[in-house]
């Protein structure tokens, strides 16, 4: 389902935990209307966070094999360790992205909403209801 933003109240709605499930594209129309901006909230609003977890994958396991080169393994155990690391840095990685595209959303919904004629007005007000309802 594609959903379309042209509102303060469009955007609220966006937020909403039953939607959520639902859309597979977000589409700005109105006063929202803007390529980039729907660009960057499509790929902030579906994001996994596996960009992240595959760099702190590979970082870890470049680092991993070069101090095992240079040190030298020490049997099987240093394996087990490295299989350790990598679960690990998989995790921290995607968790690191999915909070970084957390506030990247909330910071195109704030940008989002100073677009709308209601956020024109009292502004503060609208995103503050926008970040209490999380």
């Amino acid at each position: 389902m594609e959903f379309t933003a042209d509102s303060a109240a469009s955007l609220q709605e966006l937020r909403s935990r039953k939607v959520r499930s639902r859309i597979r594209r977000i589409r700005l129309a109105g006063p929202l209307e803007d390529e980039r901006a729907e660009r960057a909230i499509n790929r902030a609003y579906f994001a996994c966070g596996c960009e992240h977890g595959s760099i702190a994958v590979m970082a870890v396991m470049v680092a991993s094999l070069s101090s095992g080169v240079l040190l030298g393994f020490d049997g099987a155990l240093a394996w087990w360790r490295i299989l350790i690391y990598l679960a690990a840095a998989a995790f921290i990685g995607k968790m690191a992205g999915l909070a970084l595209a957390r506030v990247r959303l909330r910071r195109i919904y704030g940008e989002l909403l100073a677009r709308t004629d209601e956020g024109q007005s009292d502004r503060h007000r609208q995103v503050r209801m926008l970040l209490d309802t999380e």
